[in-house]
């Protein structure tokens, strides 16, 4: 069952914004912008 969940592609596209969504919230938390 879980392989099938892997090779849906809802389940992958998931898991990319979910990677996106980190890399451009760390480093806005860590240098947030002056304004």
């Amino acid at each position: 069952v879980a392989t099938q969940v892997q090779h849906d592609p809802a389940y992958r596209i998931r898991r990319l914004l979910e990677d996106l969504l980190t890399e451009f919230r760390e480093p806005v938390e860590v240098s947030p912008s002056p304004r």
